[in-house]
């Protein structure tokens, strides 16, 4: 029998939305900031005074865009201290200033921590409530991170409620989005969730496919807690093959999950790891270890307040319990896994807890019982659609393929086009420059030859000058030889003078 075991990321590491915070730099603030940060992962109740002294501030100054900021922060520290009722009541509160003061980026983180509590305490209808209105103010803001962050947390609850094909649907959307903004951590969680989803609808090769994708991309980013989970979600791929020659490998990601999530003090992960555990020895035939494990798995989700993770426990004891016989535990434990999987409209687990349910009945003889459960496991059966979805997220897989295909042909034809308007530029250039080229060449050469014909006038007419020149010269010296033929002579003068 498969044991679908609740593997998801919830609103801690829901892409960067949690902690993504409203820019604190007002003088006031800005040193203790730095404080609260530093100690909400290393001594909550220091970073609790912290908050409050900054909250304080913000009352004295009057200052309500900061005091929304600080009442979200109680939230989260109350989540941390597992006091869920009061993180629900200060992100109320945190909203409620928001709104009046327009702190929408608070106002967005408040309604994901709400739904974050909610899908934890196994209310998936107010979850996703909560997640809808987050994504209308995104929608709003046109903050496209914030939208596709809540697509991711809104596939969560699909996935629990067997609404495969939706959580493909946004989930594809979401992936385009990050792989073009290049956001490593948030394309990381959509790839989980991909896998996820064909995890649960059987398809081992691509459930695997985008896994793999998921835990490369966590160990580059050395986020420790994601890469536990995707540990935990490769086993499960491999344990739901019932391939027994595949039980090295799910003992080998189990056991990575388990180190990992304690030397990190993850109890989240270390909770689903033990109960994958145990439902690994169910299927051995190691029935009682099988619930030792699952049993420590429910306590550490009993102590965090997380119903989601005990129905995937009730419905592991309630199966080894089932196998060894053990009737009344088996139902016991059963039932409580029907209940809380009621309240959390988790299909796949109120599949298999009325088939065992039924089967429990049969073997105590208690017929009409055991053939209601069989009816009520059918219904959810002929509800869940899987081989309907499946092709829906195939057909919805090829849409995406081949519209990355025609971005990437038309952004290979936006380069050619680019570089052939280039080389029309270049040669348009060239051409130009060549008929200038040309221009000044015919013009140098009409000057010089107008140059060269005025030197060749100017030379002529001082040719002709000097023949004038040379001709009065001529005629003057002749003239002059003329006159001294006509004059006396100084002697003849002298003489007659004398006379």
């Amino acid at each position: 029998m498969r044991k679908i075991l609740i593997v998801v990321i919830f609103f801690l590491i829901s892409g960067n939305s949690l902690f993504a915070q409203v820019r604190v730099d007002s003088l006031p603030y800005l040193k203790l900031f730095k404080q609260y940060t530093a100690n909400l992962n290393k001594n909550i109740d220091s970073a609790e005074i912290i908050n409050l002294k900054l909250e304080e501030i913000a009352i004295k100054k009057g200052d309500n865009y900061f005091l929304a900021l600080f009442q979200f922060h109680k939230s989260i520290i109350a989540y941390y201290k597992n006091d869920f009722k009061l993180a629900k009541n200060n992100a109320l509160s945190a909203i409620k200033i928001s709104k009046k003061y327009g702190n929408y980026n608070v106002l967005m983180r408040s309604q994901n921590i709400l739904g974050a509590i909610y899908f934890i305490e196994g209310d998936i209808i107010t979850s996703e409530r909560w997640y809808n209105e987050r994504l209308k103010i995104a929608l709003i803001l046109n903050d496209t991170t914030e939208e596709m962050q809540t697509y991711y947390n809104l596939g969560l609850i699909y996935s629990q409620s067997g609404r495969y094909l939706e959580t493909a649907k946004n989930t594809f959307k979401a992936i385009k989005y990050f792989e073009s903004k290049k956001d490593s951590l948030n394309l990381l969680f959509q790839l989980q969730s991909l896998g996820v989803t064909y995890y649960h609808l059987d398809d081992e090769q691509n459930a695997l496919n985008y896994l793999y994708k998921a835990i490369d991309l966590g160990k580059k980013l050395k986020n420790n807690y994601q890469v536990a989970g995707l540990y935990v979600d490769i086993s499960n791929v491999f344990f739901d093959t019932l391939n027994y020659s595949k039980n090295d490998s799910v003992l080998k990601y189990l056991n990575n999950a388990i180190d990992l999530s304690k030397k990190e003090n993850d109890e989240f992960h270390y909770a689903i790891a033990l109960n994958s555990l145990a439902a690994f020895y169910t299927k051995n035939k190691k029935f009682i270890k099988a619930i030792e494990y699952a049993k420590q798995a429910m306590q550490l989700n009993i102590l965090g307040n997380r119903l989601l993770g005990l129905t995937g426990n009730y419905e592991v004891i309630c199966d080894a319990y089932y196998n060894l016989n053990e009737l009344d535990s088996a139902l016991y434990y059963a039932r409580k896994g029907l209940s809380t999987a009621k309240t959390q409209n988790q299909k796949e687990n109120l599949l298999k807890l009325n088939l065992i349910i039924s089967k429990v009945f049969e073997k105590k003889r208690v017929f009409d019982s055991s053939l209601y459960y069989h009816q009520q496991y059918f219904t959810f059966y002929t509800t869940l659609q899987k081989t309907l979805q499946l092709r829906g997220i195939a057909k919805q897989e090829l849409v995406f393929e081949k519209e990355n295909q025609d971005q990437l042909r038309a952004k290979e034809k936006l380069i050619a086009q680019t570089k052939l308007e280039k080389q029309k530029q270049i040669n348009t250039i060239v051409i130009v420059a060549s008929v200038l080229l040309s221009v000044l060449l015919i013009i140098s050469f009409i000057n010089f030859k107008q140059k060269q014909k005025a030197n060749l006038e100017v030379l002529k007419q001082k040719k002709l000058l000097e023949d004038k020149q040379k001709e009065i010269h001529d005629s003057i010296v002749y003239a002059s030889r003329i006159q001294k033929s006509l004059m006396p002579t100084n002697k003849y003068l002298k003489k007659k003078i004398h006379d």
